[in-house]
C-alpha cells in the first residue's frame, strides 16, 4: 500500500512539471505530438485550473538539494573522452 501512495505522489509532481512547462510545450512542441492532444492540453480551463493549484516557493515536503557533486565529475570525464576520441586525428595531422 506504501508503494501505491509513493506512485501517486511521483504521478502529482509529473503531472505539476506538465502543467509548470505547459506554455513551453504548447509553443515548441509539433502540435500533433500526442501528449498536446491529452485533456490537459486540449482544455484551456483545466489548464488554468490546474495552474492555480500550483505552490510557488517553498515547501515543507520537499527541499531541492541541487545539482549532486559527481555530476562535475562526469562532465569532466566526458570532455576528457573527446579528447582522447580526437587525438589520433590530431596526431596524425601533425605528424
Amino acid at each position: 500500500m506504501d508503494e501505491d501512495k509513493t506512485f501517486g505522489g511521483i504521478l502529482q509532481l509529473c503531472l505539476a512539471s506538465l502543467v509548470y512547462h505547459a506554455e513551453y510545450f504548447l509553443d515548441k512542441l509539433p502540435s500533433n505530438l500526442p501528449l498536446l492532444s491529452t485533456y490537459i492540453f486540449t482544455n484551456a480551463s483545466v489548464l488554468h485550473g490546474l495552474r492555480a493549484k500550483l505552490e510557488d516557493g517553498e515547501t515543507e515536503w520537499m527541499q531541492p538539494t541541487g545539482i549532486p557533486p559527481h555530476i562535475e565529475l562526469y562532465k569532466k570525464l566526458d570532455r576528457q573522452q573527446r579528447s582522447i576520441v580526437a587525438l589520433p586525428s590530431i596526431l596524425k595531422s601533425s605528424g
